[in-house]
């Protein structure tokens, strides 16, 4: 505790005096730290930058018929640059479909990334309405060659019958690609 009123004031001047004294030789001792801090980050901004290639694309398909047989009705491609082997995808497939083939039936969809086939999501749909579903996929590849193609689709089909061309009928895929070294 201080002693009178003027000791804190006096023990404020004293830290201030300090702190003058000491900030010019502590400021040159940590000058070569910062520095070589700063070539540490941007070597790293650097490597980071070089070593993810990020790409992105979807497509849409309009007025398509559907069949009880998975096809592929949008489809997505990318090739794998120069010096990269290694890519994470991830796909989103969205499928909406009119229902014209007279009885109640299914719609499903599912993504596939090169073969790699994600889960499948279905809804129902009375005759004469219409109905949609999407769903995700996420896949990591490997052993991959540069000009390699990577595609990516949304497939569907129905559980019973087919369900005509129709102007409400639409799918839809959209994919991100993180090609890796």
């Amino acid at each position: 505790m201080p002693v009178d009123e003027a000791a804190v004031p006096r023990q404020l001047e004293e830290l201030r005096r300090q702190i003058r004294e000491l900030g010019p030789s502590v400021a040159k001792s940590f000058k070569s730290t910062v520095e070589n801090l700063r070539i540490a980050v941007d070597a790293a901004t650097e490597a980071a930058a070089s070593t993810i290639v990020a790409e992105a694309g979807g497509t849409s398909t309009s007025e398509q018929g559907v069949s009880t047989t998975s096809n592929p009705a949008a489809s997505v491609s990318f090739t794998v640059p120069e010096g990269y082997t290694r890519a994470l995808v991830m796909g989103t497939g969205v499928a909406m479909a009119y229902n014209n083939s007279g009885t109640g039936d299914y719609l499903y969809v599912m993504v596939v990334i090169n073969g790699n086939q994600g889960g499948e999501v279905y809804n129902y749909a009375p005759s004469g309405f219409a109905t949609s579903a999407s769903i995700p996929n996420y896949v990591s590849l490997t052993d991959l060659a540069a000009g390699e193609a990577i595609t990516v689709t949304a497939d569907v089909r129905t559980s019973y019958g087919t369900w005509t061309p129709s102007a409400a009928n639409m799918t839809t895929i959209y994919a991100q690609v993180q090609f890796l070294r």
